[in-house]
């Protein structure tokens, strides 16, 4: 792993410099995501964030993980979103991703077509491409 310096912290990881036109590419993909208007904005925060996290990601490789962590929140933040506004959230218990999608999928919310493009799913789909619909 990188040990950051005030000589390096700015400098493409090894893998990034092995590749450059893949490094280049994956940013672009990154960059290139957004989410539905429909999304409540702090859920937009939260995926610009992730987002931001990942572009580093090419400066410091450990940072591609740490922005999928923070994008399987917004998934989970989007999921509870839209059971709240259906009604379906109980204040007396706390959610998790997959809790969440069994009660979408319980209500015919969501199918098991549309759950196969989860963010788990990544040889599919881009791990954000589902949140744009």
């Amino acid at each position: 792993m990188k040990k950051l310096s005030m000589d390096n912290w700015n400098q493409p990881n090894d893998l990034a410099k092995a590749l450059p036109e893949k490094a280049l590419s994956n940013t672009n993909d990154i960059l290139n995501q957004h989410l539905s208007d429909k999304i409540p904005s702090e859920v937009h925060e939260l995926f610009e964030s992730a987002k931001a996290i990942m572009v580093y990601g090419y400066f410091f490789y450990p940072l591609y993980k740490q922005g999928l962590d923070q994008l399987l929140r917004v998934g989970e933040a989007v999921l509870w979103h839209k059971l709240s506004s259906l009604g379906k959230i109980d204040p007396n218990n706390e959610y998790t991703f997959f809790p969440m999608i069994k009660l979408l999928k319980k209500d015919n919310i969501i199918t098991d077509t549309s759950f196969h493009y989860c963010p788990i799913h990544f040889k599919t789909q881009s791990p954000v491409e589902h949140l744009t619909s």
